[in-house]
């Protein structure tokens, strides 16, 4: 099925049912204070820097989960922005919460699943059937299983986009937030193809500068780390793989073998 999903007008569609949290149901304030560390300056970054726009027709069911845990900074970030979303109806889930369930940093509910089947356990527990899994936000500097999670989601059918954002002293949550979205709403249809595939969007963390756009290009080994990335670049040739695409401070997306 190929749509496009339009614009982001804020609004709050969470699927959230192990939690007992339904798109329509009245929900207690989120309990902030559980959450042991918070790094309000990056996560309001990540919510309040994404612009807004007019409501779409369609849906796009979408499965967020994270290598990591529920308290993850990147799962967080993730969330913020998805939730802004009113065309995307959103399942948190992940293998590192516990059983019965947790919360992110800013408080959106996470569902404790198993790791080894995580799509058949979400729908199992959520009560919807993704059309999309995204991994992330991860980090380029502390690497997880973000990979073998969407390669298990494409296994059972559902296509995957893994999100990394560069790490270091400075991690740009909020640029891989709006790359998220930016991706969702322009490249959707390649994401959806058939069969399911894994796709990797990875964005620098400009120091200095700002990001130079996004290129689909030709994926860098998993192994291979990507080296730190200069958006002051005065370098006007185009990469075609992934670690030059960063390195040269732009955000990449390629589709993974």
């Amino acid at each position: 099925m190929r749509f496009r999903l339009g614009g982001c007008a804020v609004a709050l569609v969470l699927v959230l049912s192990a939690c007992g949290v339904g798109s329509g149901s009245d929900s207690a304030a989120p309990d902030v204070a559980a959450a042991e560390t918070m790094e309000l300056v990056e996560l309001a970054s990540a919510r309040d820097t994404l612009p807004p726009a007019p409501h779409a027709a369609t849906s796009l069911t979408v499965l967020l989960t994270h290598s990591g845990g529920a308290a993850d900074p990147g799962l967080d970030a993730a969330a913020a922005a998805l939730a802004q979303r009113p065309d995307i109806r959103v399942a948190i889930a992940a293998a590192g919460t516990s059983s019965d369930g947790g919360i992110t940093m800013s408080g959106f509910p996470v569902t404790g699943v198993n790791g080894t089947d995580l799509v058949a356990s979400s729908i199992a527990a959520t009560g919807h059937v993704p059309e999309l899994v995204v991994v992330g936000i991860d980090r380029t500097d502390t690497p997880g299983a973000a990979e073998a999670i969407a390669a298990a989601a494409a296994d059972a059918g559902v296509p995957a986009l893994v999100v990394v954002v560069e790490g270091g002293d400075q991690v740009d949550h909020a640029a891989a937030a709006m790359q998220l979205l930016e991706v969702l709403d322009l490249e959707l249809d390649a994401l959806l193809d058939e069969p399911a595939a894994v796709h990797r969007l990875v964005v620098p963390s400009c120091r200095s500068g700002s990001l130079r756009g996004r290129l689909v290009v030709r994926p860098t080994p998993t192994a291979a780390p990507l080296g730190p990335s200069d958006c002051t670049s005065a370098d006007r040739s185009v990469p075609d793989d992934e670690a030059s695409a960063v390195g040269a401070g732009y955000a990449s997306l390629s589709r993974l073998p």
